[in-house]
């Protein structure tokens, strides 16, 4: 973000050169009010809301009723989650997370400014530098934090990210003054913070589930409310953390850039080892169907297990998306005088062409394959 500042903001002259204008920061941040907003449209538009026959009991077929069913009370949602030990140990591991995490941010440059302003680095690049390589290790970490998660769990997998988070913020804390030290120990601090970061909404989710299991019904709504609460409230809170601790002096930058998330990732890993509900998946995922299945034979709606139902969902919405093609299509051609057979044939013929040139890809890939097991083999 420093750097989109200060390639958007600068652009409108202030006083002097170095001071840009603040009607920079208000265009700049009117024009990210307008992406946001697009994107919020676009993810109510486009998501599928995780709800089960608890909520709504619906048949595949089109003719069939649907059976709403009033959902759990606040109260009761509430006393649910607050007795259940693996949310509240997940809410309290996203709490520390997200609020050290927070002061870390707010805490950039005047840590940035008290380090390195008098420096030839410069304060401005070298908060430039450590967002980068803040930035990109999370970038990385995304090809591979789901495969390992799936293989390991999600609890030894965030519980190794989050030490190796502590070492680099260890390194980062002794040799704060030291750039390139520095620059490893935030990379390294970086890095270990990505499963805790991409995996957060599923262990939330895998405590709903299990909450689901044990009590007969969810409680997304109060569950995800803290959850949004905690994200909201991390921000504000944060700032005024991160300036009282940044005021006392030079190393008070230095605690509240390195120090306080450091240790809020060390209290994270021992939380996290608390996590144990992945053991119960198996079970809550049987005692689930199996409630879904008594609740639909008793409303006289015939069972289909959720990935048959999904499937048949899917074709449904492809057919709808076909006609809803072929009526646009249509239209259109009667505004323009064209022939809907001749631009239906051309749209199928392009359909035909990628999908031969996909089969190919397909069949290269698999002759590639071969190849490299033949050549491994002649080796063995």
């Amino acid at each position: 973000f420093p750097q989109i500042i200060a390639a958007l903001a600068k652009g409108f002259p202030g006083p002097s050169d170095s001071q840009p204008n603040s009607n920079g920061y208000l265009i700049m941040f009117i024009v990210i009010g307008v992406v946001t907003f697009i994107g919020c449209l676009a993810q109510y538009y486009f998501t599928r809301e995780r709800v089960t026959e608890e909520s709504m009991i619906k048949a595949v077929t089109p003719e069939a009723e649907e059976v709403k069913v009033k959902g759990p009370s606040l109260k009761k949602q509430a006393k649910a989650i607050f007795t259940d030990k693996f949310f509240m140990v997940t809410i309290i591991f996203y709490l520390l997370y997200q609020l050290s995490g927070s002061i870390k941010n707010a805490s950039m440059k005047p840590f940035t400014d008290a380090i390195y302003a008098a420096t030839e680095l410069g304060a401005a690049n070298a908060m430039s530098i450590l967002g980068i390589v803040g930035a990109v290790p999370m970038a990385v970490a995304i090809v591979f934090v789901a495969p390992l998660c799936n293989k390991f769990g999600k609890r030894i997998v965030v519980f190794a990210g989050m030490a190796l988070g502590v070492v680099g913020g260890v390194i980062a804390g002794i040799w704060y003054d030291n750039f390139i030290a520095l620059a490893v120990g935030v990379a390294l601090k970086c890095l270990g913070s990505a499963p805790a970061g991409y995996m957060i909404l599923a262990m939330i989710a895998d405590c709903l589930d299990h909450m689901e299991a044990k009590n007969g019904f969810r409680c997304d709504g109060f569950g995800m409310s803290l959850y949004s609460a905690i994200l909201i409230a991390a921000v504000p809170l944060a700032t005024g953390i991160g300036s009282g601790v940044t005021s006392i002096g030079t190393y008070g930058s230095v605690v509240a850039y390195i120090w306080i998330e450091t240790g809020a990732y060390a209290l994270c890993a021992i939380t996290v080892l608390f996590f144990g509900v992945e053991k119960h998946l198996s079970a809550d995922r049987e005692a689930i169907l199996a409630r879904q299945k008594a609740e639909a034979e008793a409303a006289g709606i015939e069972w289909i297990e959720p990935e048959e139902r999904l499937r048949l969902e899917e074709e449904e919405n492809d057919r709808l998306a076909e006609e809803a093609r072929k009526a646009e299509l249509k239209a259109r051609c009667e505004k323009k005088g064209l022939s809907y057979e001749e631009e239906e044939a051309k749209y199928q013929a392009k359909l035909e062409e990628k999908r031969k040139a996909a089969e190919a890809k397909k069949q290269a890939a698999e002759e590639k394959r071969r190849a490299a097991e033949e050549r491994k083999n002649k080796k063995d």
